[in-house]
């Protein structure tokens, strides 16, 4: 089974994905503004541009206590194609395939934005197994079960009570000892 390599950080692709974010956004609020706009449909808005734009392919999403499995049905393109990047809040997998037979050019282009909330990018694995893709997704909290874990965010540090009582409220807290 082919592994689909999980991009973490920044790099030329996700450029590309921020230029089809951009390019969603864009039909999302023309379909917004035809409508006569108002509030409430934002969403609808959104999905509705992204298949107007691209192939979107179904995704079938799992939720565990410890983990998003992501299952997406990936038909015509190959491990090559695929592009999947994690963040803390979603997933993004999306695919460009060109084919030139003798007389024909075929191209597609997909994309898929799933929310998802808490995982750990780096721990993100993707596998293809014919036409599906499996995305595998720990939860921050699930590895927090298992042990300590390095999270390269200053904001997200961890923190111990101080045994310090503030107004009487709730007792103060102070960096762990690293």
């Amino acid at each position: 089974m082919p592994e689909v390599v999980v991009h973490k950080e920044c790099t030329p692709f996700l450029e590309e994905v921020g230029k089809a974010f951009d390019a969603i956004r864009a039909k999302a609020f023309e379909l917004f503004d035809k409508r006569g706009g108002g509030p409430g449909t934002d969403v609808q808005d959104w999905l509705a541009a992204e298949q107007d734009l691209f192939l979107v392919p179904d995704a079938h999403v799992t939720e565990t206590e410890h983990e998003y499995r992501v299952a997406v049905d990936v038909k015509g393109f190959e491990d090559a194609d695929l592009h999947v990047t994690a963040e803390a809040d979603h997933l993004v997998i999306a695919a460009d395939m060109e084919k030139f037979t003798r007389n024909m050019s075929e191209s597609k282009s997909m994309f898929r934005r799933i929310p998802v909330a808490g995982i750990v990018p780096g721990k993100v694995t993707a596998d293809l197994n014919k036409t599906i893709l499996t995305i595998t997704a720990p939860k921050v909290t699930a590895l927090a079960v298992r042990g300590p874990v390095s999270v390269d965010r200053p904001a997200a540090r961890a923190v111990e009570p101080s045994g310090e009582k503030k107004n009487g409220e709730t007792e103060a807290v102070r960096p762990a000892a690293a």
